[in-house]
Order: C-alpha cells, then sequence, then structure tokens
C-alpha cells in the first residue's frame, strides 16, 4: 500500500479562493498546494494529486466550484519546467460543493464540472464524494473518471469510507492510501512524488 512518508511544511503555490463563512459572510482564503513523497507507488507513477475539501469557489471570473480553477493551475504549473510531474492520477476526496453565493456552510449540489476538469489534466481520475456533493450526470464523465463513491447515503456507487468533517483521513484510506503522521488539514491539495524523486 503507498504510505506518504513526507509532507514539504511550505507549500509551494497558493490559490485565492471564496468559501461560505460563518453569519452569511463568505471568507476569502487562500489554498495551499503541497508537495508531498511516498513510498510504495506503482513504479511507473512519477506522480499523483490528492485533494481535500476543496469546498469553495474561485475568486472572481466565472463563479466556479473552486475544483475547476485548482485543475487549470496544476496545468499551467505542469507547463512549468519541474515545478511538478504529470499526475498519473488524481484522488478527489470531497467536499466539492460550496453555494455560488458562498452565503451559507452546508449546502448541497452537483460536482460534475470538477471531475471534468481534472480528467482533462490526469489519465486517471478517482473520487469519494462528501455529504454536500452530488453528480447530476455520471453518463457523461470520462471513461478516465471513476464512478465517484457517495460515502454518506444508503445507496453508494462503490464501497468506501464516511467523508465528513475531520474524518479525511479514512477517505485517503478507502482511496488505497495511508497517511503517516496526524497533520490533518481541512483544505489542502497535496501533489505526491514518488519517494525516490526526493
Amino acid at each position: 500500500m503507498p504510505n506518504i512518508t513526507w509532507i514539504d511544511p511550505e507549500p509551494f503555490f497558493t490559490m485565492p479562493h471564496r468559501t461560505s463563512g460563518p453569519a452569511g459572510v463568505p471568507l476569502h482564503n487562500r489554498l495551499p498546494f503541497y508537495r508531498a513523497y511516498a513510498t510504495g507507488l506503482p513504479g511507473h507513477v512519477k506522480g499523483i494529486v490528492l485533494t481535500s475539501d476543496l469546498q469553495g469557489r474561485e475568486a472572481g471570473g466565472q463563479n466556479r466550484l473552486l475544483g475547476a480553477p485548482v485543475a487549470e493551475a496544476l496545468v499551467a504549473l505542469l507547463s512549468r519546467d519541474g515545478v511538478i510531474p504529470a499526475p498519473d492520477a488524481v484522488f478527489l476526496c470531497g467536499d466539492l460543493y460550496d453555494y455560488p453565493d458562498c452565503h451559507k456552510r452546508g449546502g448541497t449540489g452537483p460536482v460534475d464540472e470538477v471531475f471534468l476538469a481534472f480528467s482533462a489534466m490526469a489519465p486517471e481520475v478517482v473520487g469519494v464524494l462528501g455529504n454536500h456533493d452530488q453528480v447530476a450526470y455520471p453518463g457523461a464523465l470520462p471513461d478516465s473518471t471513476n464512478r465517484p463513491a457517495c460515502t454518506d447515503r444508503p445507496s453508494t456507487w462503490l464501497p468506501g469510507q464516511r467523508s465528513t468533517g475531520l474524518a479525511r483521513s479514512y477517505s485517503f484510506r478507502a482511496l488505497g492510501l495511508s497517511m503517516l503522521g496526524t497533520q490533518v488539514s481541512l483544505r489542502y491539495l497535496i501533489e505526491v512524488n514518488a519517494e525516490s524523486a526526493r
């Protein structure tokens, strides 16, 4: 089983975004992108992307769910020589949805655009939906996108662990990964490299 052995303490990139805050006031934050290293990845894998709680909206622009501009940022980082390797897979752990106006925490809605955005930049996309996420048109997702697991409802598509609150590490285990240590961040993106690349 792959094991994350080290996460760089400083992010290599950050992205501004909005997310629902208390009392109906949107919060303006920066999403950190961290580089991590792992053992136990298949030999052909140069890198993977792990995400959790990309629950928010882009700052300005088209008001898309945060996952869509994150995928675009990764494509831009790929074009910069040596910043990150092309990911062989992307693992999305919910929650991914936030209201368009970020007026209230706990909104539920479709996250298809996030899966489509990541499918355009990686050959394989696997997801565990959070309790706020829905896929409106699962048949429209590309073949490279595994049907997202819905983890908090009785009618699950794939078996998985509950993906809510601070149970994020369980979601990664459901995807066949384990994280060493106790670091839990509610909003992060990790780009994982094979340990030998460190």
